[in-house]
C-alpha cells in the first residue's frame, strides 16, 4: 500500500536523492521490426488486435480471453506487444476491478505525430537552423561591417570631403554621425548603468556602478540582444526518469497521481504516461484493492551497489527561468543598436549611391563591379540589419504573452503544492486562491486545475466552495 506516500506526510515536499539508469527503446525501429501489416504478427497478436479494434480501443485482458477463448496469460502478453506499438493509456475498470487498456482508436502508432506536430516540428528545425546561420554570422557581420563602412567613410572624407557643397553627400558629416552614436552610445551606457551604494572600510557610504557577478561577453550581448538569453531545452525522458528515481527510492508502486505530482501533467496524460512506463521500465499493471490501478516498478529497486544519486524534483518546484527580452544592460544595448544603425544606414546609402555613380565624386564603377558592390556592401549588410531589429521588435511583442503564460504556470504550481500537501483534506475556494495572492490569473487557473485532477466540490455550512481531491488522495 501507497497511503505513507510523503506526499501527505512531508510538508514541505522531501527531496529524496536518486538516480536510474535510462532503459529508453526506439519504438519507431521496434515498429518496423515488428511491421504494422497484422499478416506478419504472430497469431495470437494478431487475434487481439482484432478484437481491440471492434471494442473501439477499449478491452481488459478477460474481455479479449472471453471473446477469443485464448489463455488470459497470452493475451496478456499480446497487450503488452501492443503497448509497444500503440498509443494507449491504463486505469481502473470500476466495474469489474481489471486493468482497462484505452488504445487511441484508430489505432495511432506510439512515437508517430500529427500533421500539426509535425509542422511545428519542421518549423522549430527550419527557426533552428537559421539561428545557427544568423549567430555565425552576427559577429562578423555586425562589427566586421561596422569597421569597413568606417573605412570608407574616411576614405570618401580624405579623398574629398570638402569638395562637396551642402546639397551633396559630405562623407565628412556622416562620419561625424557615426561618431556621434558611439559617443550618445557612451553616455547612455553611463546614464542608463544602475548605481548602487557600498561602504568602505571605515564605514562611510559611496556610490558606484552596480557590479555583475559575471560580466557577459559583447558577442554573447550581440545575440542576445537578436534571439533573447539561451534557456535550457525540455528532456524527454526527464519525467520519466524522476518516475523511475521515485519508485526506487520508495520501493513504490507508480499510480496516475505520482504521476501527476512528480510532472503536473492531467489525469489523462498521466494514464498515458503510466501506459508508457510498464513497456519502459518492464513493469507490471494491476488494480489494488481501493480501485487504484498502479504499475509495480519494484524491479528497479534491484541495486548492484553504490551509485551516484540525483535529486527528485516535484511538478510545484520546477519553475520556468524569468522572461527577459535580452538581459542586457542599457548601455550594451545602446552600443549595439548604434552599431547597427550606422550599418542599415550606411548599406542603404551605398545602394542610393550606386545608382547614382556620380555620387562616388570621381571613381567610376563597371556594371559587374557595380552588381558586386551592390550586393555586398548594400543588400546583403541592409537585410542584415533590418532583421537584427525585426526579430527582436517581434519577441518583444509577444512578450506580455510568454510573462502572462509563466506567471498561469506559477500559480498552478502554488496550487499544486498546496493540493498535494493537503490532498487528505477539503480545501476552500478562498485557501487556494490565497496562495496566488487572489491575481486575476487565479480563479480560471484553478478552475482548470480542478477538471484536470477531477475534483469534487460542494458547499460548507457558511456556503463557500470545497474542492475535494478523492482520486489524488487515494492514489497517493
Amino acid at each position: 500500500m501507497l497511503c505513507a506516500c510523503p506526499f501527505l506526510k512531508l510538508k514541505p515536499f522531501c527531496i529524496a536523492q536518486c538516480v536510474v539508469e535510462n532503459h529508453s527503446f526506439d519504438v519507431e525501429e521496434e515498429a518496423k521490426r515488428v511491421g504494422s501489416d497484422v499478416s506478419k504478427k504472430e497469431p495470437v497478436l494478431q487475434s487481439v488486435e482484432k478484437i481491440t479494434k471492434k471494442a473501439k480501443g477499449v478491452v481488459t485482458a478477460a474481455d479479449v480471453s472471453a471473446v477469443s477463448g485464448l489463455p488470459l496469460r497470452d493475451v496478456e502478453t499480446a497487450l503488452e506487444r501492443m503497448i509497444e506499438l500503440y498509443r494507449v493509456s491504463v486505469s481502473a475498470d470500476t466495474d469489474t476491478g481489471a486493468v482497462k487498456y484505452t488504445f487511441k482508436y484508430p489505432f495511432i502508432a506510439r512515437g508517430s505525430k500529427t500533421w500539426g506536430e509535425r509542422w511545428q516540428s519542421i518549423k522549430a528545425t527550419l527557426w533552428k537552423g537559421f539561428k545557427v546561420t544568423y549567430k555565425a554570422l552576427t559577429g562578423v557581420i555586425l562589427a566586421g561591417y561596422t569597421v569597413i563602412f568606417a573605412a570608407i567613410l574616411i576614405g570618401l572624407a580624405v579623398a574629398g570631403g570638402g569638395d562637396n557643397d551642402d546639397d551633396n553627400f559630405n562623407p565628412a558629416h556622416v562620419l561625424g554621425m557615426m561618431f556621434r552614436l558611439i559617443w550618445e552610445a557612451v553616455f547612455w551606457h553611463t546614464m542608463l548603468h544602475p548605481i548602487e551604494y557600498d561602504v568602505d572600510s571605515s564605514g562611510m557610504r559611496y556610490r558606484r556602478f552596480k557590479q555583475k557577478e559575471k560580466k557577459k561577453s559583447f558577442i554573447t550581448s550581440v545575440f542576445d540582444f537578436v534571439f533573447g538569453p539561451e534557456v535550457p531545452g525540455p528532456d524527454a525522458d526527464e519525467d520519466a526518469r524522476e518516475v523511475a528515481a521515485f519508485a526506487r527510492k520508495h520501493q513504490a508502486e507508480i499510480t496516475p497521481g505520482h504521476v501527476v505530482a512528480l510532472s503536473g501533467v492531467t489525469y489523462s496524460e498521466a494514464e498515458e504516461r503510466l501506459a508508457d512506463y510498464l513497456v519502459r521500465f518492464k513493469a507490471d499493471a494491476h488494480v489494488r484493492e481501493d480501485g487504484v490501478v498502479v504499475a509495480d516498478m519494484h524491479t528497479l529497486t534491484q541495486r548492484a551497489g553504490a551509485v551516484e544519486e540525483a535529486p527528485i524534483i516535484m511538478y510545484p518546484d520546477e519553475v520556468d527561468p524569468p522572461v527577459v527580452h535580452n538581459g542586457n544592460t542599457g548601455g550594451k544595448n545602446a552600443m549595439i543598436i548604434a552599431m547597427n544603425i550606422f550599418n542599415l544606414g550606411f548599406s542603404f546609402f551605398i545602394l542610393a549611391a550606386s545608382f547614382n555613380t556620380g555620387e562616388f565624386t570621381d571613381v567610376q564603377i563597371g556594371g559587374g563591379a557595380l552588381t558586386a558592390l551592390q550586393i555586398a556592401l548594400g543588400y546583403f549588410p541592409l537585410a542584415f540589419s533590418v532583421l537584427f531589429f525585426a526579430i527582436p521588435l517581434g519577441r518583444y511583442i509577444k512578450l506580455p504573452r510568454k510573462k502572462k503564460k509563466r506567471e498561469r504556470s506559477i500559480i498552478r504550481k502554488k496550487m499544486m503544492r498546496l493540493i498535494l500537501e493537503n490532498a487528505d483534506r477539503p480545501l476552500t475556494r478562498n485557501e487556494l486562491l490565497s496562495v496566488a495572492n487572489r491575481t486575476p490569473e487565479a480563479e480560471p487557473v484553478l478552475d482548470a486545475l480542478a477538471i484536470e485532477l477531477q475534483a469534487d466540490t460542494e458547499l460548507d455550512s457558511n456556503g463557500e466552495m470545497l474542492y475535494i481531491f478523492e482520486r489524488l488522495r487515494r492514489e497517493l
